[in-house]
């Protein structure tokens, strides 16, 4: 599959990591709840959803009202709500997580329990960030585009996930039964 978890125009795939990516594409394939956490229409985000089983319930979960507004892509259900408030939010919480380029954006403080939590209701979950600092301001408005941490290997392996690097940033893949061996 040629998704790309980078940065428009970068042609780098996970081609370099192909175990690590075969996982992955199975759990994409094979999954029959995907959850997509502040995923976008980009060229690299329709690659991604291309990937996933057309049978699969899709729900997007997007903090910013005006990005619910005008988010609809297919047959994917949108809940507008903070991911912070996982446990009140309205979807299925279980299959597969994926938060591509998201818990930058949040305090580490909050989303290491919060990661932790989905870990009990999803057998895999997928999270993107950049490697290191990256600081990111608000765009157009939007106050959720501002990074607010920062991500190293270290910090997805302490979860139990396994990392791979791409580009300039960290791809991190957990599955239930083969966490890593750091995990917690």
């Amino acid at each position: 599959m040629a998704y790309l978890f980078g940065l428009p125009g970068n042609d780098q795939t996970l081609d370099h990591a192909p175990k690590f990516k075969r996982r992955l594409d199975r759990h994409i394939r094979r999954a029959k709840n995907i959850v997509l956490v502040g995923w976008r229409p980009t060229p690299d985000g329709v690659r991604l959803f291309d990937a996933m089983s057309p049978r699969a319930a899709k729900t997007l979960v997007e903090a910013w009202p005006s990005n619910c507004e005008r988010f609809s892509y297919r047959d994917t259900e949108v809940v507008c709500g903070d991911i912070r408030e996982y446990d009140s939010l309205p979807f299925a919480k279980c299959g597969m997580l994926i938060w591509q380029d998201g818990p930058e954006h949040v305090v580490k403080e909050e989303v290491v329990p919060l990661i932790m939590r989905m870990q009990e209701d999803f057998n895999a979950i997928v999270l993107s960030t950049p490697d290191g600092e990256h600081p990111q301001e608000a765009l157009e408005g939007n106050p959720w585009e501002i990074h607010r941490s920062t991500w190293r290997e270290e910090d997805y392996e302490r979860l139990g996930f396994q990392v791979c690097k791409y580009n300039a940033g960290l791809l991190g893949f957990w599955e239930r039964g083969h966490e890593s061996p750091f995990f917690r």
